[in-house]
């Protein structure tokens, strides 16, 4: 029993409910045979004339009761059929009709809006689960097909490449599926499209027979109107060409059907042109609620340290309402520890600021994978000046400089911002200006010509 099932299992989807429609032949057998079943005769006179008619109408009487029990049985088998959902598989119909294989190319949408959650999994497990399934059974079926996977993210290379789906290739494209991640990268449909077309361009004459399958969540930003894109490079134009050129084109709808909650930071941004350690900076951190619930009490986290420092505690504010389709804008303080800052050759150290919001509820938010954004910066002991004294003197407070470095930095704990080293005029020529932001020259009788031994 087993290994019929598994024979008509490669022609059908259910293959027990043929079966049952099989068995259900039966009945009209059953039927015809318990209406032939004999009664008690009794002689009537009057009978005999529909006796004679019947024997000279047997024949055909009989011919049509066999015809009917034919037709009975022929239903129950084809309701069977059409419950089992019978396929041919394609291996097969391509033997018969003589045709090549098929190359499968398939373009999954791995941009972070696959992240959301779906149930129990994200759109991008159910898509690569879908994915995989797709592939053992071409597998499964013997199939001489191949395979061929983009992702949005990075479509300029594929990551399979024309693999042959037979039982170790099917292996090698389902691990390869199932290392695929989402991208914080911008994902540009319209530009993956581009790249697949360019791809098929490179393989005409080799495949006769194309079929390009497109798996996304299908928001909105991915299918832009007219009007802000050319038509030649619209994502709908791109399918119109794909689907012209090969045996078919498909677009599998992965994404839910229902508004997804999300709030997430937008925006951080940095008011001050430069940062200087010990000066307080202020930062602005722009959160934004694009689903269709309010969002109330989101918690926004500001942590910013050097590179290589250690965790310190994060600031935190508190957004008490956030209405659908809005943002607010969230102002931070923060000063990077003059102590800390170790100097290097250029004079600053590399800073990691991060924003974080945290929503009270999930239902408000249901992708946390942009709930955090970075800013990168470098953080400089002070803005970098230089003064050059042509008439330095032997007490340096009795100099001109001497005051102007102390009105630019000025002695005690209040930082101004400002870093000040003082040079004479004849160690200018050896100074590397690109290290200075802002440059005095006092007294300065002259100023070298380029090529004199001034560094640039």
């Amino acid at each position: 029993m087993a290994g019929l099932f598994t024979f008509l299992g490669t022609y059908m989807v259910n293959p027990a409910l043929f079966l049952l429609g099989v068995a259900a032949i039966s009945s009209p057998i059953i039927i015809h045979l318990l209406n032939k079943r004999k009664f008690k005769r009794i002689d009537w006179a009057a009978m005999d004339f529909l006796l004679e008619a019947d024997k000279k109408n047997r024949r055909r009487v009989r011919l049509e009761n066999l015809i009917l029990l034919l037709l009975r049985c022929l239903a129950c088998i084809l309701i069977g059929a059409l419950l089992a959902r019978i396929f041919w598989p394609r291996n097969q119909l391509a033997s018969l009709l003589g045709a090549e294989e098929f190359e499968r190319i398939v373009l999954l949408d791995n941009s972070l809006s696959m992240s959301v959650k779906d149930g129990s999994s994200t759109s991008l497990e159910n898509a690569k689960k879908a994915l995989e399934d797709f592939v053992l059974g071409l597998s499964g079926n013997g199939s001489s097909d191949t395979f061929t996977l983009y992702t949005t993210s990075s479509p300029d290379v594929p990551l399979e490449n024309g693999v042959q789906v037979d039982n170790q290739g099917a292996a090698a494209i389902v691990a390869t599926i199932e290392e695929i991640q989402t991208s914080d990268r911008p994902s540009n449909l319209a530009a993956a499209l581009l790249e697949v077309e360019k791809g098929l361009e490179g393989k005409t004459g080799a495949k006769l027979n194309q079929v390009v399958y497109v798996v996304s969540d299908m928001r909105k930003t991915d299918w832009p109107s007219s009007e802000d894109v050319a038509d030649e490079e619209g994502v709908s134009e791109t399918l119109k060409r794909i689907a012209a050129r090969t045996s078919g084109c498909f677009l599998v709808d992965i994404g839910r059907e229902d508004d997804v909650g999300n709030v997430f930071v937008e925006q951080v941004r940095c008011k001050e042109k430069s940062l200087v350690a010990g000066v307080a900076a202020d930062f602005e951190v722009t959160v934004r609620n694009t689903g269709k619930r309010e969002a109330k009490d989101v918690k926004v986290q500001f942590n910013a340290r050097f590179q290589d420092g250690g965790e310190i505690p994060p600031i935190e504010e508190t957004v008490e309402s956030l209405p659908p389709g809005k943002s607010q804008t969230v102002p931070f303080k923060f000063a990077f520890s003059r102590e800390e800052l170790e100097a290097s050759e250029l004079g600053s150290e590399p800073a990691r600021i991060e924003a974080k919001v945290v929503p009270a509820s999930e239902e408000v938010d249901e992708l946390s994978d942009d709930n955090e954004r970075y800013f990168a910066a470098r953080v400089a002991p002070g803005l970098r000046t230089l003064i050059v004294d042509g008439d330095i003197l032997p007490d340096r407070r009795d100099s001109e400089s001497f005051f102007l470095a102390r009105a630019l930095s000025p002695p005690g704990d209040q930082l101004s911002g400002v870093a000040v080293d003082v040079v004479g005029e004849g160690a200018f020529e050896t100074v590397r200006l690109d290290d200075y932001q802002v440059s005095y020259l006092c007294n300065v009788f002259r100023i070298p010509e380029p090529g004199e031994g001034i560094a640039s």
